[in-house]
C-alpha cells in the first residue's frame, strides 16, 4: 500500500457524511501506562441529517456534551442558506432526557456551537438526531474530574477520499484514496507532544506500520489521521483487515483497533 500525508477531516466542514457514530467508537481502548488497563469513557459522533445511534454505554458521572451543527450548501436544495438541527440524548435503563438543540435555525455564517454540563447514572444511553435535520453535525461527550495523566482515544474511523469529501466506510477498494483517523485527548494534566502509529495487518503478510500526522482537532478532541491507497500490485491482499491505532505521549501509550475489509 501507499501510505500519504493526510488532509485534515476537519468537524465543521464535512461533507456527506451519513454515518452516526464511527466504527469502533463503542470499543474500550487499552491503556498500560504502569501495567494497567484503563478505559476512555466517552463518545464523538460524526454525521449529516438524521440518525440514531446507541445504545453505548457511559460509566456514569459528570460529563461535557459538545455540539456543533454548520451549514452544508449542498444539502440545501432550495438555497435558503441555513439548516435545522435538532437531536437530543435518552437513558436505556433510566430514562433521562437531555435536549441538544429542537429546531435549531443554523446559518452559512453562523453555526450553532454550545456546551452542557450534564450528570449521567451508569449504564446505556442513545442519542437521536430528528429525521428534520439538515446540517452537517459532531457531538462529543467528555467525562470530566479527577484523573490521573494519560491518553485517551474517543473514536477511530476510515474514511472514502472524493475530492474534498470523506465518506466514513469500513471497506476500502483498491486504488481508492481512504483517510484513516483516530480521534483522542490528553486528561490528567499530561504534558507533550503526541506520536501516532498505525500498523495496518491483511488477512495474509506481514503487518505494515506508518507514522501518523497531526491534523485539524474536532470539537474538544485532537485527531492524527493518514491516507493509504491499497493496491494488488503492491500485493495487498483482499479480505478482512485490521488497522491497529497508536497515540504515544512519553512512556504512556494508548491503543485502538479498527476493522475493515479490502476489496478489489
Amino acid at each position: 500500500m501507499n501510505i500519504l500525508r493526510s488532509r485534515f477531516l476537519a468537524a465543521g466542514a464535512l461533507v456527506a457524511l451519513m454515518i452516526v457514530g464511527l466504527p469502533g467508537a463503542a470499543t474500550a481502548p487499552s491503556q498500560r501506562p504502569t501495567g494497567r488497563a484503563r478505559a476512555a469513557d466517552g463518545r464523538f459522533f460524526l454525521g449529516q441529517g438524521g440518525a440514531v445511534d446507541g445504545p453505548f454505554s457511559l460509566q456514569g458521572g459528570h460529563y461535557d456534551i459538545n455540539v456543533l451543527a454548520t451549514y452544508n450548501s449542498s444539502y440545501d436544495a432550495g438555497n435558503s442558506g441555513s439548516c435545522l438541527f435538532t437531536a437530543y440524548m435518552n437513558g436505556i435503563e433510566k430514562p433521562q432526557f437531555v435536549n441538544l438543540g429542537r429546531a435549531i435555525p443554523v446559518l452559512a455564517s453562523s453555526p450553532y456551537l454550545t456546551t452542557l454540563a450534564v450528570t449521567f447514572p451508569a449504564g446505556h444511553q442513545k442519542l437521536i438526531v430528528s429525521p428534520t435535520t439538515n446540517c452537517n453535525w459532531s457531538i462529543t461527550i467528555l467525562r470530566h474530574g479527577p484523573s490521573v495523566p494519560g491518553i485517551e482515544i474517543d473514536a477511530v474511523g476510515s474514511y472514502l477520499i472524493q475530492g474534498t469529501t470523506f465518506t466514513p466506510t469500513t471497506v476500502a477498494h483498491m486504488g481508492q484514496s481512504f483517510d484513516f483517523s483516530v480521534f483522542y485527548r490528553l486528561v490528567g494534566g499530561l504534558k507533550g507532544t503526541p506520536k501516532g502509529t498505525i500498523t495496518f495487518q491483511e488477512h495474509t503478510g506481514a503487518p505494515q506500520s506508518a507514522s501518523m500526522f497531526p491534523a485539524k482537532g474536532a470539537n474538544g478532541l485532537k485527531q492524527m489521521a493518514v491516507t493509504a491507497v491499497f493496491s494488488l500490485k503492491l500485493h495487498d491482499t483482499p479480505g478482512p483487515a485490521v488497522a491497529k491505532f497508536t497515540v504515544t505521549v512519553g512512556k504512556l501509550h494508548v491503543s485502538q483497533s479498527l476493522n475493515f475489509t479490502l476489496a478489489k
